[in-house]
């Protein structure tokens, strides 16, 4: 008798440490703490993946800062040569001038770009700063100040620059309030006065700094 609950004794011990040694110290299985890193690494990448649909979420905003910043683009580039160019015609004398700082900035001077063409009279020794009158929109007509640089042609066909200080005295010539100026060519032989305007869009540009680079 002795003999048999010494043995049922035994095989209860030998049977606790068996289950102890399968399901450790908290009675949890092995293979269960092998689920849960699974169920940990399947938690992370769907965090991940989360994260990346937020990410995929913002490129839509990307894609509309990029249209705000073309649509930015085209407005600062409305302008060019030809939009700038304004012409006239006097006694068979053809004359394009473009008013050239919203193009090119000059931080000295108003520069205008002209170019002469007949087949009359030779226009290459004509003093053209003497015959410049520039008219603002207030009422202030400026004669003086005005320089010629020779760009190229000879003859009957020349191009060049005519340059005015941006200030003459402490006052700028274009300012704020200008709605518009105009340069009068007067007195080229028989011609009486070749007129070319500039209205307040190119104005504006002119004030907000051009397009161009800074010569």
């Amino acid at each position: 008798m002795k003999k048999s609950i010494v043995m049922i004794v035994l095989v209860s011990i030998l049977a606790f440490s068996s289950i102890w040694i399968v399901f450790g110290k908290n009675g949890i299985p092995i293979d269960d703490n092998t689920d849960i890193k699974i169920e940990e690494n399947e938690e992370i990448e769907l965090k991940e993946v989360k994260n990346g649909e937020e990410s995929e979420s913002i490129e839509p905003d990307e894609f509309q800062s990029g249209e705000e910043n073309e649509n930015i683009e085209l407005e600062e580039s409305k302008f060019d040569e030809e939009s700038l160019m304004r012409l006239d015609s006097q006694n068979g004398i053809d004359m394009a001038v473009i008013f050239n700082n919203p193009l090119e900035e000059d931080k000295d001077y108003l520069v205008f770009k002209v170019m002469i063409n007949n087949h009359r009279i030779d226009l290459e020794n004509i003093k053209y700063a003497e015959l410049a009158k520039l008219r603002i929109s207030d009422g202030t007509i400026i004669t003086e100040g005005f320089q010629w640089e020779l760009e190229g042609g000879s003859g009957h066909h020349v191009s060049g620059y005519l340059k005015l200080p941006k200030s003459i005295g402490a006052n700028n010539v274009i300012s704020a309030n200008t709605d518009s100026i105009q340069l009068d060519i007067v007195g080229i032989k028989s011609v009486g006065s070749l007129t070319f305007k500039w209205d307040k869009e190119v104005i504006d540009q002119y004030n907000n700094g051009g397009t161009g680079d800074e010569k």
